[in-house]
């Protein structure tokens, strides 16, 4: 038997296979970054007879500041939890595991996507920026705090869905 057919063990999980899907974004996500029926039939066609045994979400923000686009998926409040138990659902149906990426974009956010500036490490341009980037407004101390604060406040929902 192949190794990458075996199964593995991630702390107490047991995934049934070393297959993984890495996170791509897809921009399928509501307005507001909530779960979409476009975005769980895209999982479910991913984990569907595909012989993946672990799909890593695309990036979820943790604070709209921290959004990198338009259609992305968030983490960022309870009230993400049911939508984010029915993607957990959709690709557990399937027989495939799922973590979760959580990110903030931070100096590569773009303005139009949170109607706020970027933060950053500091307030130099990015070296390949994206249409419509702007500068980012470099983090305080505060800012970096809030930041931390936003990954720990992203395990609740994270837990809560299944994620």
């Amino acid at each position: 038997m192949d190794l990458y057919a075996k199964p593995i063990h991630v702390g107490h999980l047991e995934i049934g296979n070393r297959l993984v899907m890495p996170p791509m974004a897809t921009a399928k996500a509501a307005e507001d970054g909530t779960v979409t029926e476009a975005l769980c039939q895209y999982y479910a066609e991913r984990a569907r007879g595909k012989g993946i045994g672990l799909i890593i979400t695309e990036h979820c923000y943790v604070d709209v500041r921290g959004r990198a686009a338009k259609g992305q998926l968030s983490i960022a409040q309870d009230e993400m939890i049911e939508g984010l138990a029915k993607l957990v659902h959709t690709i557990h149906e399937n027989g495939v595991k799922v973590f979760a990426q959580i990110s903030h974009a931070g100096g590569a956010a773009k303005g139009d996507s949170c109607g706020l500036p970027p933060l950053g490490a500091s307030s130099i341009p990015l070296p390949k920026p994206r249409a419509g980037q702007s500068i980012p407004k470099e983090m305080t101390q505060t800012d970096i705090d809030k930041v931390i604060r936003d990954f720990t406040a992203a395990a609740i929902p994270s837990e809560k869905s299944g994620l």
